[in-house]
């Protein structure tokens, strides 16, 4: 039993793990406490899940919004929001999605939807004057972005999606997902681990319910994926491309990349956004 369980937690961390340990951000992370300008907010909107989210950057530039993947917390983004560059020429927040970091209030189970709603509410109450944010989101972030840019048009110029896991027929649950929903197990994983799980389980459905509105989005759409990524299989470009009938999918593929680009490719993703900034 313990050869079998010692096994399951080192495929399951390999698979859902979406900070390597190899990519150490404790020293980004610190840097970016430090900052003169950087502030952690805890927003409870009636009637929206609570949401804590941290700021850095020009609050009199445009704003840019990064959104995690599962699991995940604001931290993963620290090389971005201690960024001289990007912080001279953007307002720069980075959520804790519902359930994770210091958004985790025991909530499980939030759908797309009450993602999308739960950061506009935030967002619009902390910076009620800022207008056509662009979003970046990695991995699971992707769907949330595509769900903010389909129910507020007007307030999200652009989105750049990292290896975005967005097509219902691509998304599988695994068997170590499976596993991991066995209770003996649940008492064994993290919080975080066990969320991101439960998402799992939910994602395909949820993707399957937000397809009708992927039509609608007309703002600009960027994505960069890993043509090796084990996690999100790279047919989820042409998913966008196929649904996304009234905008221009701008694609990036990157042959020998997998799904960590957000530290592996930090150069590419800092000079797609300081573009998407000048427009």
């Amino acid at each position: 039993m313990l050869i079998t369980m010692g096994a399951f937690t080192m495929a399951f961390k390999k698979e859902k793990r979406l900070i390597p340990p190899f990519y150490n951000l404790d020293d980004a992370v610190t840097a970016v406490k430090n900052l003169k300008e950087f502030s952690q907010h805890k927003h409870h909107e009636d009637g929206h899940l609570p949401l804590h989210f941290v700021r850095t950057g020009n609050e009199a530039a445009p704003a840019v919004l990064f959104i995690h993947g599962s699991p995940g917390m604001w931290e993963g983004w620290a090389e971005y929001l201690h960024s001289h560059e990007l912080r001279s020429k953007a307002l720069l927040v980075a959520v804790d999605r519902p359930g994770y970091g210091g958004s985790n209030n025991g909530i499980s189970g939030a759908t797309l939807k009450e993602q999308s709603d739960t950061i506009v509410a935030s967002i619009k109450s902390a910076f009620p004057h800022k207008k056509k944010w662009i979003i970046v989101g990695h991995s699971y972030g992707g769907p949330v972005a595509l769900r903010l840019m389909a129910d507020y048009p007007d307030f999200f110029s652009s989105s750049l999606l990292l290896a975005p896991a967005i097509s219902p027929s691509l998304v599988r649950v695994r068997w170590y997902n499976r596993v991991a929903d066995l209770p003996v197990v649940r008492s064994l994983i993290s919080t975080h681990l066990h969320r991101s799980n439960e998402e799992m389980f939910l994602l395909s459905d949820e993707l399957s319910k937000m397809k009708p509105d992927l039509s609608s989005i007309k703002n600009s759409v960027i994505i960069i994926q890993g043509q090796k990524d084990g996690i999100v299989h790279p047919g989820n470009v042409a998913y966008a491309e196929e649904t996304l009938v009234n905008t221009t999918v701008q694609k990036n593929i990157l042959p020998q990349r997998g799904h960590f680009l957000p530290w592996e490719e930090y150069d590419l993703i800092k000079g797609t956004l300081l573009k998407e900034l000048q427009k």
